[in-house]
């Protein structure tokens, strides 16, 4: 018999699905991980006409197909509910409703670091009057992010003179060539300004 592991982490056993139920069964899978169906798109589709499960409707809803007893008792059915219920918490978790100072403690920064986070985006984050919201899952994955990153390694300091140093009006000086470089090719633009610099 083929199982289904629960949101509750109960594994559920359930009959051998007909293939028109198991084709059904991989079109709920597939709407639970696809992030451009909604709720009651996944809704109308597990009550739906398509259900191989659920019996002609009874309802003034024709597009909604009636649940009998023998549904019910079906194992099946709770895994489709419990599809229905995976789908509608990753919905939740998509959506920006942690604080900044919330999402600034989990993850060790401050509240504006998250801002400028959801801003570059970062992190999924709106905006609602003048409060930041980001959403949880986004925060857990960019905490996972940074672990995996590991911390960020020291700058190399970069040390800028201004005055006659050899002649020249500025002097730079870095141990990291990739930053001298940057530095340089920013004092060649400024240089044809009339501006006389020197690199050590």
């Amino acid at each position: 018999m083929p199982t289904y592991r629960t949101l509750a982490g109960e594994e559920l056993e359930y009959p051998e699905p007909s293939k028109q139920l198991a084709r059904f069964i991989g079109r709920l899978n597939e709407a639970v991980n696809d992030p451009d169906v909604g709720a009651d798109e996944m809704t109308d589709l597990v009550y739906g006409p398509d259900n191989p499960l659920l019996g002609p409707s009874t309802s003034a809803l024709p597009e909604r197909r009636s649940v009998s007893l023998e549904t019910l008792a079906d194992p099946t059915w709770h895994m489709m509910l419990d599809l229905l219920e995976a789908k509608r918490i990753a919905i939740a978790e998509a959506s920006p409703t942690m604080r900044l100072e919330h999402a600034g403690e989990l993850l060790g920064i401050t509240p504006d670091a998250v801002r400028k986070a959801a801003i570059a985006g970062h992190l999924d984050g709106e905006k609602h009057g003048n409060r930041w919201y980001v959403s949880p899952g986004s925060v857990a994955t960019y905490r996972e992010r940074v672990r995996r990153r590991g911390p960020r390694p020291n700058a190399t300091p970069l040390l800028i003179r201004c005055g006659s140093v050899k002649g020249a009006s500025l002097s730079v000086k870095s141990a990291n060539p990739a930053a001298k470089k940057r530095v340089r090719k920013q004092i060649a633009a400024a240089g044809s300004a009339g501006y006389c610099f020197w690199l050590e």
